[in-house]
């Protein structure tokens, strides 16, 4: 199921700023909710990009290691 490709993306994800990983899931969920209210995509598409942005969103901040100053 999951792979050792499928680790790379978890591993870049987690190597970048956590200022950087707020951007890129505001930006993820301000462009999909932007592109709804302007009637561009419809409501399904609008949703999987919430559901992909949303948990990037949560998990973005930084942990308590991260925190302490530890670098993974």
């Amino acid at each position: 199921m999951l792979d050792g490709r499928s680790f790379v993306v978890f591993e870049m994800w987690a190597g970048l700023p956590w200022p950087m990983r707020v951007g890129i899931a505001t930006v993820i969920l301000g462009v999909t909710t932007l592109l709804y209210w302007l009637e561009y995509i419809p409501f399904r598409p609008a949703l999987l990009g919430w559901a992909i942005g949303s948990p990037l969103f949560v998990f973005a901040w930084p942990s308590d290691s991260e925190r302490r100053g530890y670098r993974f």
